[in-house]
């Protein structure tokens, strides 16, 4: 039989996070400071080049159709700039049904009701539109 050596330490408290107002705010700052104060950052942040700009954006602007909130998927324009975030995730069957295609595109522009959607992307569309960003 192998003995385990465990020892118990007690963490200190972190004011890391300490709640999701303090979090937020504690996140604007920091895209502020980034965008005034890093070159690279604040033209990255305004440029927008059409040959890496993404054809499609979810538009998290609220949408409400038949009863229902949600969300569109927009096309995006040449020439014009979209503030966007990424949301980097797994596709794994969770997220297989929501998927755009062909058969849902049409209906994916008019409304994506926020309920169908898993957890993840629901998070992600409240703190982007909590730091004001249109698009995802």
């Amino acid at each position: 039989m192998i003995g385990l050596n465990v020892r118990f330490e007690r963490f200190r408290p972190s004011s890391f996070l300490l709640g999701k107002d303090i979090s937020m705010m504690r996140m604007r700052e920091w895209m502020n400071d980034c965008s005034s104060n890093h070159v690279a950052c604040s033209e990255k942040m305004n440029a927008q080049n059409d040959s890496n700009r993404p054809a499609r954006l979810l538009d998290l602007a609220s949408t409400v159709q038949t009863g229902h909130n949600g969300i569109r998927l927009a096309q995006t324009e040449s020439g014009v700039t979209y503030q966007y975030a990424c949301l980097s995730h797994r596709w794994d069957e969770a997220v297989h049904a929501h998927r755009t295609t062909r058969e849902n595109l049409t209906e994916n522009q008019d409304l994506i009701t926020l309920d169908n959607l898993p957890q993840n992307f629901r998070d992600a569309i409240s703190i982007a539109r909590n730091l004001d960003i249109r698009y995802l």
